[in-house]
């Protein structure tokens, strides 16, 4: 992890590591308490105890909003930890707090771009001026976020051009809608009481009628479909071939229906149950 903090701050180098602890805050003006948590902060990070040394760094600035390396290094910690939405927070806070700070804005660009949001980390990445020791990267990050942008828009305009949207009219309170192994489309019509066969275009082939409310639908693996019928307080099954049975009788208001596993799922809206039928002991 990159150890942030302003070269003017430096005033040593502990134990031979990059990371910089202020000796003296009397010459900077900062609060001797933020001072010493930011210290703290800094041995903490060495010894790799992010939140630990998250928890000084947010102190410090407690005690000291002013305090800007400490900002700095809170943010690059919460990266390390992969906190990328606090990460974040704090380079936009050093950024409102300075628009012209161009390493903050390209932090802030920079934690945008990993996390995909690649509109916002343009913002900030083309604002990074020539002479800035940023630009260079800014703009090998700012054309690879352009192109995956436009990446982005290329595939959702092919998705949007290959949805085909079909409409089929004419139903009478349309509910469940099931298909079978050939494609053929049953719609259950409650209020006009009957199950409507349509082939896979959506031609009308014929209706199974005189139904008592009929909403649920589910097709098993025969291409039996399984009618629930509301206001009877049945299940009827259709065959194939045409023919209609009672499959089972005296529910309460069944409602919705699945089959998965040779296993019908009835809802009985009326007694509030899940009811499961194995349909090979049928």
């Amino acid at each position: 992890m990159k150890k942030i903090v302003s070269g003017k701050a430096c005033l040593s180098v502990v134990l031979a590591v990059c990371a910089c602890c202020f000796m003296s805050d009397s010459v900077f003006g900062y609060s001797t308490e933020a001072v010493r948590l930011y210290n703290e902060g800094i041995s903490l990070v060495k010894e790799k105890r992010y939140a630990e040394a998250a928890e000084n760094f947010e102190k410090a600035i407690f005690e000291d909003s002013s305090l800007k390396d400490a900002y700095f290094n809170l943010g690059s910690v919460y990266r390390e930890m992969g906190e990328n939405a606090k990460a974040t927070e704090i380079f936009a806070n050093l950024v409102r707090k300075d628009p012209f700070d161009d390493e903050a804005v390209f932090l802030l660009g920079e934690m945008y771009f990993n996390v995909g949001d690649y509109n916002k980390a343009l913002v900030y990445l083309n604002t990074i001026p020539e002479y800035s020791v940023r630009y260079e990267k800014a703009q090998k990050l700012s054309a690879v976020a352009e192109k995956r942008v436009a990446d982005k828009k290329i595939a959702e305009k092919k998705a949007s051009r290959n949805w085909d949207k079909k409409v089929v009219s004419g139903f009478e309170t349309p509910a469940g809608v099931v298909t079978d192994s050939k494609g053929n489309i049953y719609v259950a019509n409650y209020k006009a009481g009957y199950v409507e066969k349509l082939t896979p275009n959506g031609i009308e082939q014929l209706k199974y009628e005189k139904l008592a409310g009929p909403l649920g639908l589910a097709v098993d693996s025969q291409d039996n479909i399984y009618v629930a019928g509301y206001n009877s307080n049945n299940i009827i099954k259709i065959f194939p071939t045409g023919k209609i049975v009672t499959f089972v009788s005296d529910l309460s208001q069944p409602y919705y229906l699945f089959i998965q596993d040779d296993i019908l799922y009835v809802t009985e809206q009326g007694k509030n149950n899940l009811l499961l039928f194995n349909l090979l002991k049928d």
